[in-house]
Protein backbone atom coordinates (compact mmCIF):
# COMPACT_ATOMS: atom_id res chain seq x y z
CA UNK A 1 0.00 0.00 0.00
CA UNK A 2 1.29 3.31 -0.77
CA UNK A 3 1.21 6.39 1.51
CA UNK A 4 -1.55 7.85 -1.11
CA UNK A 5 -3.87 4.65 -0.55
CA UNK A 6 -3.28 5.30 3.44
CA UNK A 7 -5.34 8.20 3.90
CA UNK A 8 -8.88 6.41 4.83
CA UNK A 9 -12.56 6.48 3.03
CA UNK A 10 -12.72 6.06 -0.40
CA UNK A 11 -13.67 9.85 -0.49
CA UNK A 12 -11.08 10.97 0.77
CA UNK A 13 -8.77 8.53 -1.11
CA UNK A 14 -10.31 9.67 -4.22
CA UNK A 15 -9.38 12.88 -3.90
CA UNK A 16 -5.41 12.10 -2.47
CA UNK A 17 -4.88 9.90 -6.04
CA UNK A 18 -6.45 12.87 -7.93
CA UNK A 19 -3.67 15.69 -6.25
CA UNK A 20 -1.31 13.15 -6.72
CA UNK A 21 -2.05 13.24 -10.80
CA UNK A 22 -2.08 17.00 -10.87
CA UNK A 23 1.15 16.89 -8.89
CA UNK A 24 2.42 14.24 -11.53
CA UNK A 25 1.34 15.50 -14.69
CA UNK A 26 2.76 19.07 -13.56
CA UNK A 27 6.25 17.59 -13.14
CA UNK A 28 6.19 15.51 -16.60
CA UNK A 29 5.95 12.09 -14.51
CA UNK A 30 3.26 11.14 -17.05
CA UNK A 31 3.31 7.22 -16.44
CA UNK A 32 3.27 8.15 -13.04
CA UNK A 33 0.37 10.28 -13.71
CA UNK A 34 -1.79 7.25 -16.01
CA UNK A 35 -0.85 5.14 -12.87
CA UNK A 36 -2.20 7.28 -10.45
CA UNK A 37 -5.45 8.44 -12.73
CA UNK A 38 -6.38 4.43 -13.14
CA UNK A 39 -6.08 3.92 -9.67
CA UNK A 40 -8.12 6.95 -8.93
CA UNK A 41 -10.83 5.59 -11.65
CA UNK A 42 -11.06 2.68 -9.52
CA UNK A 43 -11.62 3.91 -5.83
CA UNK A 44 -14.16 6.43 -7.53
CA UNK A 45 -16.07 3.70 -9.51
CA UNK A 46 -16.38 1.09 -7.18
CA UNK A 47 -17.74 4.08 -4.49
CA UNK A 48 -20.06 5.63 -7.06
CA UNK A 49 -17.94 9.26 -6.61
CA UNK A 50 -19.22 10.55 -10.13
CA UNK A 51 -17.18 14.11 -9.95
CA UNK A 52 -14.07 11.96 -9.44
CA UNK A 53 -14.52 9.26 -12.14
CA UNK A 54 -15.21 12.39 -14.66
CA UNK A 55 -11.84 13.94 -13.37
CA UNK A 56 -10.02 10.96 -13.40
CA UNK A 57 -11.10 10.14 -16.45
CA UNK A 58 -9.88 14.04 -18.06
CA UNK A 59 -6.72 13.34 -16.12
CA UNK A 60 -6.21 10.03 -17.70
CA UNK A 61 -6.59 11.62 -21.55
CA UNK A 62 -4.30 14.37 -20.26
CA UNK A 63 -1.61 11.85 -19.94
CA UNK A 64 -2.50 9.70 -22.64
CA UNK A 65 -2.11 12.55 -24.74
CA UNK A 66 0.90 13.63 -23.36
CA UNK A 67 2.35 10.53 -23.54
CA UNK A 68 1.27 10.66 -27.27
CA UNK A 69 -1.46 7.83 -27.13
CA UNK A 70 -4.11 9.93 -29.25
CA UNK A 71 -6.49 6.99 -29.97
CA UNK A 72 -6.87 5.99 -26.23
CA UNK A 73 -7.27 9.64 -25.36
CA UNK A 74 -10.01 10.30 -27.06
CA UNK A 75 -11.77 7.75 -26.00
CA UNK A 76 -11.50 8.76 -22.78
CA UNK A 77 -12.17 12.06 -23.26
CA UNK A 78 -15.40 11.40 -25.48
CA UNK A 79 -16.65 8.95 -22.65
CA UNK A 80 -16.49 12.21 -20.60
CA UNK A 81 -18.50 14.01 -22.94
CA UNK A 82 -21.19 11.24 -23.63
CA UNK A 83 -21.56 11.16 -19.62
CA UNK A 84 -21.88 14.47 -19.59
CA UNK A 85 -24.71 14.62 -21.91
CA UNK A 86 -26.74 12.47 -20.36
CA UNK A 87 -30.16 13.23 -18.43
CA UNK A 88 -28.97 11.40 -15.18
CA UNK A 89 -25.54 12.69 -15.19
CA UNK A 90 -24.10 14.56 -11.80
CA UNK A 91 -24.84 17.98 -12.25
CA UNK A 92 -20.95 18.79 -10.73
CA UNK A 93 -19.60 16.14 -13.50
CA UNK A 94 -21.65 18.01 -16.04
CA UNK A 95 -19.21 21.33 -15.04
CA UNK A 96 -16.28 18.75 -16.27
CA UNK A 97 -17.66 18.51 -19.88
CA UNK A 98 -15.85 21.69 -20.76
CA UNK A 99 -12.63 20.61 -19.83
CA UNK A 100 -13.25 17.03 -21.85
CA UNK A 101 -14.38 19.36 -24.81
CA UNK A 102 -10.91 21.66 -24.89
CA UNK A 103 -8.53 18.64 -24.36
CA UNK A 104 -10.43 16.91 -27.48
CA UNK A 105 -9.67 20.47 -29.63
CA UNK A 106 -6.64 20.65 -28.39
CA UNK A 107 -5.54 16.80 -29.44
CA UNK A 108 -7.45 17.22 -32.85
CA UNK A 109 -5.41 20.55 -33.49
CA UNK A 110 -2.15 18.92 -32.32
CA UNK A 111 -3.02 16.08 -34.68
CA UNK A 112 -3.93 18.41 -37.90
CA UNK A 113 -7.93 17.65 -37.56
CA UNK A 114 -8.78 21.67 -37.46
CA UNK A 115 -12.24 21.75 -38.45
CA UNK A 116 -13.18 18.83 -35.60
CA UNK A 117 -10.67 21.18 -33.64
CA UNK A 118 -12.96 24.49 -34.01
CA UNK A 119 -16.36 22.66 -33.45
CA UNK A 120 -14.97 21.40 -29.66
CA UNK A 121 -13.38 24.37 -28.90
CA UNK A 122 -16.53 26.20 -29.67
CA UNK A 123 -18.64 23.83 -28.16
CA UNK A 124 -16.48 24.18 -25.07
CA UNK A 125 -16.48 27.86 -25.36
CA UNK A 126 -20.12 27.94 -24.94
CA UNK A 127 -20.11 25.75 -22.24
CA UNK A 128 -18.13 27.77 -20.41
CA UNK A 129 -19.67 31.09 -20.95
CA UNK A 130 -23.24 29.32 -19.96
CA UNK A 131 -21.47 28.27 -16.52
CA UNK A 132 -19.99 31.56 -15.93
CA UNK A 133 -16.50 30.37 -16.27
CA UNK A 134 -14.25 33.06 -17.00
CA UNK A 135 -11.06 31.17 -16.61
CA UNK A 136 -12.10 28.78 -18.25
CA UNK A 137 -13.17 31.39 -21.46
CA UNK A 138 -9.46 33.09 -20.98
CA UNK A 139 -8.07 29.41 -21.87
CA UNK A 140 -10.69 28.56 -24.40
CA UNK A 141 -10.23 31.95 -26.32
CA UNK A 142 -6.90 31.44 -26.51
CA UNK A 143 -7.04 27.64 -27.83
CA UNK A 144 -9.40 29.08 -30.68
CA UNK A 145 -7.39 32.08 -31.56
CA UNK A 146 -4.86 28.86 -32.01
CA UNK A 147 -6.98 26.97 -34.17
CA UNK A 148 -7.65 30.16 -36.47
CA UNK A 149 -4.26 30.75 -36.41
CA UNK A 150 -3.44 27.73 -38.10
CA UNK A 151 -6.54 27.84 -40.41
CA UNK A 152 -4.69 30.68 -42.02
CA UNK A 153 -7.18 33.54 -40.19
CA UNK A 154 -4.50 35.92 -38.65
CA UNK A 155 -7.12 38.34 -37.90
CA UNK A 156 -9.95 36.22 -36.01
CA UNK A 157 -6.83 34.79 -34.20
CA UNK A 158 -5.50 38.40 -32.90
CA UNK A 159 -9.49 38.92 -31.74
CA UNK A 160 -9.63 36.03 -30.16
CA UNK A 161 -5.96 36.27 -28.37
CA UNK A 162 -7.29 39.68 -27.14
CA UNK A 163 -10.46 38.39 -25.69
CA UNK A 164 -8.26 36.08 -23.88
CA UNK A 165 -5.89 38.66 -22.69
CA UNK A 166 -8.93 40.89 -20.90
CA UNK A 167 -10.58 38.15 -19.76
CA UNK A 168 -6.60 36.82 -18.14
CA UNK A 169 -6.79 40.46 -16.49
CA UNK A 170 -10.02 40.17 -15.24
CA UNK A 171 -9.25 37.18 -13.22
CA UNK A 172 -5.86 38.33 -12.66
CA UNK A 173 -4.57 35.08 -14.82
CA UNK A 174 -0.99 36.53 -15.45
CA UNK A 175 0.11 32.74 -16.89
CA UNK A 176 -2.58 33.49 -19.44
CA UNK A 177 -1.44 36.89 -19.96
CA UNK A 178 1.99 35.98 -20.51
CA UNK A 179 0.63 33.23 -23.33
CA UNK A 180 -2.05 35.56 -25.17
CA UNK A 181 0.93 38.31 -25.33
CA UNK A 182 3.28 35.72 -26.74
CA UNK A 183 0.10 34.58 -29.47
CA UNK A 184 -0.63 37.88 -30.22
CA UNK A 185 3.49 38.42 -31.11
CA UNK A 186 3.57 34.84 -32.92
CA UNK A 187 0.68 36.00 -34.77
CA UNK A 188 1.98 39.57 -35.85
CA UNK A 189 5.08 38.07 -36.99
CA UNK A 190 3.19 36.19 -39.83
CA UNK A 191 1.39 39.41 -40.59
CA UNK A 192 4.73 40.79 -41.27
CA UNK A 193 3.85 43.40 -38.50
CA UNK A 194 7.65 43.03 -37.03
CA UNK A 195 7.81 45.88 -34.25
CA UNK A 196 4.29 44.79 -33.14
CA UNK A 197 5.71 41.20 -32.78
CA UNK A 198 8.48 42.07 -30.45
CA UNK A 199 6.65 44.24 -28.67
CA UNK A 200 4.39 41.80 -27.72
CA UNK A 201 7.18 38.90 -27.03
CA UNK A 202 9.21 41.76 -25.30
CA UNK A 203 5.70 42.16 -22.89
CA UNK A 204 5.62 37.70 -22.59
CA UNK A 205 9.54 37.73 -21.81
CA UNK A 206 8.94 40.33 -18.60
CA UNK A 207 5.78 37.99 -17.63
CA UNK A 208 8.17 34.87 -18.00
CA UNK A 209 10.87 35.87 -16.19
CA UNK A 210 8.75 37.47 -12.96
CA UNK A 211 7.07 33.89 -12.97
CA UNK A 212 9.34 31.55 -13.73
CA UNK A 213 7.37 30.21 -17.07
CA UNK A 214 9.85 28.43 -18.62
CA UNK A 215 7.65 26.45 -20.60
CA UNK A 216 6.06 29.68 -22.21
CA UNK A 217 10.07 31.14 -22.29
CA UNK A 218 10.27 28.82 -25.22
CA UNK A 219 7.52 29.71 -27.38
CA UNK A 220 8.91 33.99 -26.79
CA UNK A 221 12.65 32.66 -27.63
CA UNK A 222 11.37 31.12 -30.67
CA UNK A 223 8.97 34.29 -31.46
CA UNK A 224 12.49 36.21 -31.59
CA UNK A 225 14.18 33.58 -33.70
CA UNK A 226 11.45 34.39 -36.25
CA UNK A 227 11.44 37.86 -35.92
CA UNK A 228 15.37 38.08 -36.57
CA UNK A 229 15.13 35.46 -39.10
CA UNK A 230 12.56 37.79 -41.28
CA UNK A 231 14.71 40.87 -40.98
CA UNK A 232 17.63 38.95 -42.23
CA UNK A 233 19.91 38.11 -38.77
CA UNK A 234 20.99 34.91 -39.36
CA UNK A 235 23.00 35.13 -36.37
CA UNK A 236 20.42 36.01 -33.94
CA UNK A 237 18.18 34.03 -35.14
CA UNK A 238 20.44 30.95 -35.11
CA UNK A 239 21.27 31.64 -31.60
CA UNK A 240 17.11 32.12 -30.34
CA UNK A 241 16.26 29.19 -31.93
CA UNK A 242 19.26 26.90 -30.40
CA UNK A 243 17.47 28.57 -27.28
CA UNK A 244 14.87 27.24 -27.81
CA UNK A 245 15.15 23.96 -28.97
CA UNK A 246 17.71 23.61 -25.47
CA UNK A 247 15.02 24.80 -23.69
CA UNK A 248 11.86 22.89 -24.87
CA UNK A 249 13.90 19.46 -24.88
CA UNK A 250 14.84 19.91 -21.80
CA UNK A 251 11.46 20.38 -20.47
CA UNK A 252 10.20 16.98 -22.64
CA UNK A 253 8.33 19.41 -24.82
CA UNK A 254 9.39 17.53 -27.97
CA UNK A 255 6.22 18.59 -29.89
CA UNK A 256 7.53 22.65 -29.61
CA UNK A 257 11.29 21.21 -29.66
CA UNK A 258 10.53 19.71 -33.29
CA UNK A 259 8.98 23.45 -34.36
CA UNK A 260 11.77 25.23 -33.43
CA UNK A 261 14.42 22.08 -35.03
CA UNK A 262 12.34 23.30 -38.30
CA UNK A 263 12.90 27.00 -38.24
CA UNK A 264 16.17 26.11 -37.04
CA UNK A 265 16.49 23.79 -40.25
CA UNK A 266 15.20 26.03 -42.47
CA UNK A 267 17.57 29.13 -41.31
CA UNK A 268 20.52 27.05 -42.32
CA UNK A 269 19.51 26.47 -45.11
CA UNK A 270 18.82 29.61 -46.37
CA UNK A 271 22.29 30.12 -44.85
CA UNK A 272 24.04 27.92 -46.96
CA UNK A 273 25.26 25.93 -44.22
CA UNK A 274 24.11 21.94 -45.51
CA UNK A 275 25.56 19.88 -43.25
CA UNK A 276 24.28 21.90 -40.14
CA UNK A 277 20.80 22.22 -42.37
CA UNK A 278 21.08 18.46 -42.88
CA UNK A 279 21.87 17.63 -39.15
CA UNK A 280 19.06 19.85 -37.55
CA UNK A 281 15.92 18.71 -40.16
CA UNK A 282 17.06 15.16 -39.75
CA UNK A 283 15.98 15.30 -35.54
CA UNK A 284 13.11 17.55 -36.42
CA UNK A 285 11.93 14.65 -38.44
CA UNK A 286 12.39 12.10 -35.99
CA UNK A 287 10.69 14.37 -32.98
CA UNK A 288 7.99 15.31 -35.37
CA UNK A 289 6.98 11.53 -36.02
CA UNK A 290 7.10 10.89 -32.77
CA UNK A 291 4.44 13.33 -31.60
CA UNK A 292 2.44 12.67 -34.78
CA UNK A 293 2.39 16.32 -36.09
CA UNK A 294 1.88 15.30 -40.15
CA UNK A 295 2.46 19.19 -40.60
CA UNK A 296 5.96 19.18 -38.93
CA UNK A 297 7.59 16.00 -41.19
CA UNK A 298 6.02 17.79 -44.09
CA UNK A 299 7.64 20.98 -43.14
CA UNK A 300 11.52 19.30 -42.86
CA UNK A 301 10.95 16.68 -45.37
CA UNK A 302 10.87 19.75 -48.01
CA UNK A 303 12.94 22.48 -46.13
CA UNK A 304 15.15 19.16 -46.46
CA UNK A 305 14.83 18.66 -50.56
CA UNK A 306 15.97 22.16 -50.69
CA UNK A 307 19.79 21.03 -50.04
CA UNK A 308 21.96 19.80 -52.84
CA UNK A 309 21.71 16.11 -53.86
CA UNK A 310 18.26 15.53 -52.13
CA UNK A 311 15.25 14.00 -53.32
CA UNK A 312 11.81 15.83 -54.11
CA UNK A 313 9.78 12.72 -54.84
CA UNK A 314 9.66 11.32 -51.48
CA UNK A 315 8.77 14.39 -49.74
CA UNK A 316 5.59 15.51 -52.19
CA UNK A 317 4.60 11.73 -51.70
CA UNK A 318 4.68 12.21 -47.81
CA UNK A 319 3.09 15.75 -48.43
CA UNK A 320 0.07 14.31 -50.94
CA UNK A 321 -0.82 11.60 -48.10
CA UNK A 322 -0.81 14.17 -45.05
CA UNK A 323 -2.54 17.00 -47.14
CA UNK A 324 -6.11 16.22 -45.69
CA UNK A 325 -4.57 16.92 -42.01
CA UNK A 326 -2.45 20.08 -42.84
CA UNK A 327 -3.26 23.54 -41.44
CA UNK A 328 -3.84 25.80 -44.29
CA UNK A 329 -0.80 28.44 -43.88
CA UNK A 330 1.11 24.98 -43.83
CA UNK A 331 -0.51 23.75 -47.05
CA UNK A 332 0.40 27.56 -48.26
CA UNK A 333 4.16 26.99 -47.45
CA UNK A 334 4.06 23.19 -48.70
CA UNK A 335 3.07 24.30 -51.89
CA UNK A 336 5.59 27.51 -51.72
CA UNK A 337 8.47 24.60 -51.12
CA UNK A 338 8.11 21.93 -54.01
CA UNK A 339 7.53 24.95 -56.40
CA UNK A 340 10.64 26.39 -54.99
CA UNK A 341 12.56 23.13 -55.94
CA UNK A 342 10.74 22.26 -58.90
CA UNK A 343 10.00 25.42 -60.59
CA UNK A 344 6.88 23.12 -62.05
CA UNK A 345 4.33 25.91 -62.59
CA UNK A 346 1.68 23.55 -61.32
CA UNK A 347 3.07 23.54 -58.53
CA UNK A 348 2.83 27.54 -58.56
CA UNK A 349 -0.48 26.98 -59.48
CA UNK A 350 -1.22 25.25 -56.26
CA UNK A 351 0.36 27.45 -53.67
CA UNK A 352 -1.51 30.48 -55.62
CA UNK A 353 -4.99 28.69 -55.17
CA UNK A 354 -4.06 28.55 -51.22
CA UNK A 355 -2.91 32.04 -50.90
CA UNK A 356 -6.04 33.27 -52.49
CA UNK A 357 -7.81 31.64 -49.93
CA UNK A 358 -6.02 32.85 -47.24
CA UNK A 359 -6.68 36.17 -48.31
CA UNK A 360 -10.29 35.51 -48.62
CA UNK A 361 -10.18 34.96 -44.76
CA UNK A 362 -8.27 37.80 -44.64
CA UNK A 363 -10.45 41.64 -43.62
CA UNK A 364 -10.42 43.73 -46.81
CA UNK A 365 -7.99 46.03 -45.32
CA UNK A 366 -5.67 43.88 -44.41
CA UNK A 367 -5.22 41.45 -47.93
CA UNK A 368 -2.75 43.38 -49.46
CA UNK A 369 -0.53 43.61 -46.33
CA UNK A 370 -0.64 39.50 -46.51
CA UNK A 371 0.97 39.37 -49.63
CA UNK A 372 3.47 42.42 -49.05
CA UNK A 373 4.70 41.55 -45.88
CA UNK A 374 5.25 38.21 -45.85
CA UNK A 375 8.21 36.63 -48.33
CA UNK A 376 7.27 33.58 -49.29
CA UNK A 377 4.33 34.86 -50.36
CA UNK A 378 5.53 37.92 -52.03
CA UNK A 379 7.66 35.12 -53.95
CA UNK A 380 4.29 33.25 -54.69
CA UNK A 381 2.36 35.86 -56.03
CA UNK A 382 4.75 37.60 -58.16
CA UNK A 383 6.03 34.17 -59.55
CA UNK A 384 9.75 35.02 -58.98
CA UNK A 385 11.82 32.44 -56.97
CA UNK A 386 14.58 35.00 -56.16
CA UNK A 387 13.09 37.50 -54.26
CA UNK A 388 13.61 35.92 -50.84
CA UNK A 389 16.64 33.89 -51.49
CA UNK A 390 18.10 32.41 -54.94
CA UNK A 391 17.38 28.49 -55.38
CA UNK A 392 20.54 26.74 -55.63
CA UNK A 393 21.12 23.63 -57.81
CA UNK A 394 19.74 20.21 -55.85
CA UNK A 395 21.83 18.05 -58.14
Amino acid sequence: MTLVERVGPPVELARALGHATVHRLNAGRHEAALAAADRRLEVARSAALPVDVAEARIHRGQALWTLGRYAEARTELEGVVAEAAGSASDAAAKRLEPQALRLLGVIDHETGYLARAESYIRRALAAARKQGDLRGEATLTTNLGNVMTDLGRKEAALTAYAHALEACRRTGGREGETIAWVNIGLVRVHLGDLEGAEEALRASRAFCLELGLRRVEGYVLHGFGLVAAWRGDVVEARRRFEESVRLRLSLGNRHAAADALVALGSLEVRAGRDVDAYARLAEAVALAEQVGDPNLVVFALLWRAQLPGEDLEGPRRTFQAERPRMRHDGLLEAHWLLWRRSGDPKDLAEARAVLEELRAHAPASTRSSIVENVPHHREVASGDRTLWWKPRATR
